[in-house]
């Protein structure tokens, strides 16, 4: 009797043990595969959204500790966002604006009729570009009344259409010579806009995009080097990519992850740093052309000349003219000369990272600086105006 009530204790064991194990199983599969299926959820791996299911309505993720979204899906998501951002610029299609009876492609603006592409800058229509028209490169150099109204006339000739589909009349195209930049100007408020940035730094990653869509995940792994003598007057921070572009992504434009606008790219593939066009910008925002601040000399890093990256300074030096001092300049003016070793500018180190150039940059024609500077062992400080470099 004793033996039967263990084998049946024994029986029931095994069949509960069953039942617990073909519940798991059942779960494991209902899991794995009805689940999965039906609503994309996995069963060990974490959740992939680039695999269709961020568009599923049915994936919640409640009180989530870390959730880590694909680098793809953020750059499509930034260059998505970044399209409103850009424009387009056309040759004025005066067919566009008459009535038609009958429907001809002719008659409208064709994306595949855009001569450049233009970067948005401020709500009130100021844009950035890499295309120049030949005719206003050659005239806004120029100053007298026959130029202005020559311009006016060339200016008449194009427009830009935003990718909201509006088509706007230019009233002012401003070109900077130095960097082969454009700024565009449309009457109109409202317009979106990002950040101008004071950006570039090696090894940052950033997102080239262009105004049909086309986007593609580079790094900057450097600047281009300077000259051994600089000029201090001229800054345009050329940036070096990990790979060369499409030929699709000439005259378009690098964003960070944010969809910052960091540097243009020209038709030929290098990229401008924006960060070297800040107080270009603020002139023109200013004045309504470019006057950029001038000191008047040309010098030597100490980290270049003496082959040690971590020297501080800049010796005034000549260039290949001869040229240390420019005659008539701020510097010759306040008693700079050949030789003089600038130490920094407003308590700013002059150093590898901060050539004078990148400096002077920042300020404005008129401002006050402070200058340090050694003439052999002697320290000296001196107060400047920097004057004004009008193209």
């Amino acid at each position: 009797m004793k033996i039967n009530k263990y084998k049946i204790f024994l029986l029931l064991g095994l069949v509960i043990a069953v039942g617990i194990a073909s519940g798991l199983i059942g779960t494991l599969v209902a899991r794995s595969y009805l689940l999965r299926s039906a609503f994309n959820v996995p069963m060990f791996n974490s959740v992939n959204l680039t695999e269709n299911n961020a568009g599923s309505p049915n994936l919640v993720i409640s009180a989530p500790k870390s959730v880590t979204v694909e680098q793809n899906v953020k750059i499509q998501e930034v260059a998505v966002g970044v399209q409103a951002n850009l424009a387009g610029i056309y040759k004025k299609n005066s067919a566009a604006t008459s009535s038609k009876n009958n429907f001809n492609l002719n008659s409208y603006y064709l994306a595949s009729n855009e001569l450049g592409a233009a970067f948005i800058l401020t709500s009130d229509g100021w844009l950035l570009t890499n295309f120049t028209p030949a005719e206003i490169s050659s005239l806004s150099v120029k100053t007298n009344n026959n130029s202005v109204k020559q311009k006016t006339s060339v200016i008449n000739n194009y427009v830009i259409i935003t990718n909201d589909q509006k088509v706007y009349p230019i009233d002012n195209i401003v070109y900077d010579k130095q960097s082969n930049l454009s700024f565009w100007h449309i009457k109109t408020s409202g317009l979106p806009v990002r950040q101008f940035v004071d950006d570039g730094s090696n090894g940052q990653a950033v997102i080239a995009v262009n105004n049909q869509g086309w986007v593609e995940p580079v790094t900057i792994i450097g600047h281009d080097g300077n000259d051994m003598v600089i000029n201090s007057d001229i800054y345009i921070d050329k940036l070096v990519l990990n790979q060369s572009l499409n030929s699709k992504f000439g005259n378009s434009f690098l964003v960070n992850f944010n969809g910052d606008l960091v540097a243009t790219i020209d038709s030929t593939g290098h990229a401008t740093a924006v960060r070297s066009l800040s107080g270009l910008f603020a002139s023109l925002l200013k004045n309504q052309k470019i006057v950029r601040p001038s000191l008047g000399i040309n010098y030597a890093l100490m980290s270049v000349a003496v082959n040690y990256e971590g020297g501080k300074g800049a010796i005034i030096y000549p260039d290949a003219s001869g040229i240390a001092v420019v005659k008539g300049s701020v510097a010759e003016k306040g008693g700079l000369r050949s030789g003089d070793i600038i130490l920094a500018i407003n308590n700013i180190e002059v150093n590898y990272a901060n050539s004078i150039n990148k400096i002077i940059s920042t300020y404005q024609a008129g401002d006050e600086v402070d200058i340090s500077y050694l003439r052999g062992q002697e320290s000296k400080t001196v107060k400047l105006l920097l004057g004004s470099a009008v193209q």
